[in-house]
């Protein structure tokens, strides 16, 4: 079997080759940032965690039912009655 290089196929052949080329020459190369990438987030949520380990404790927070249940009442009251807002154009002027 005999292949037969034509000018069409060798140019064909050549542009493909060279589309290619300036594909690959675009690729980003990769940079010591992509080694680190979302350490500084993952530093972060872990600096404002309290207590790592709170999941795993099994005794109860120091909080007495009666403090609870105002905690509750005042949570529930905050949304039937909201505070009402100011009109910040009032806001130091004397009536």
């Amino acid at each position: 079997m005999t292949t037969s290089f034509t000018p069409s196929t060798i140019l064909a052949a050549g542009a493909a080759l060279a589309v290619a080329a300036l594909f690959a020459g675009c690729t980003p190369m990769p940079t010591a940032l992509d080694d680190s990438f979302g350490s500084s987030l993952n530093a972060l949520k872990a600096h404002q965690i309290i207590d790592h380990h709170a999941s795993a404790r099994t005794d109860h927070p120091a909080m007495d039912g009666r403090a609870a249940q105002d905690a509750i009442g005042l949570y529930q009251k905050s949304f039937s009655a909201p505070t009402p807002h100011q009109n910040v154009f009032t806001i130091g002027v004397s009536q």
